[in-house]
């Protein structure tokens, strides 16, 4: 039972650094989409050009978070120029 728990609680661990990793990905996503300086678009072009790419990876892992950013940028991208 102990040994239950303990896998439990490493799984819970890794569940919530997954979370703040991506939360810091959307915060820095949207800092990079709402700034207004000439620097950001070639950063928000690359960011995006890299994840396009992913689109295409063997690993179903990384094209369900290439897919859920690329869909985070269009929406956000979208918003903005309405």
């Amino acid at each position: 039972m102990l040994m239950t728990v303990a896998v439990y609680v490493c799984l819970l661990c890794v569940y919530h650094q997954k979370q703040y990793k991506h939360k810091q990905l959307e915060s820095r996503l949207q800092n990079l989409l709402y700034s207004s300086t000439a620097e950001s678009q070639p950063a928000v072009a690359e960011v995006l050009d890299y994840f396009v790419k992913r689109l295409g990876s063997p690993q179903s892992a990384t094209r369900k978070l290439a897919s859920n950013v690329c869909s985070f940028i269009s929406a956000r991208l979208y918003v903005l120029l309405l």
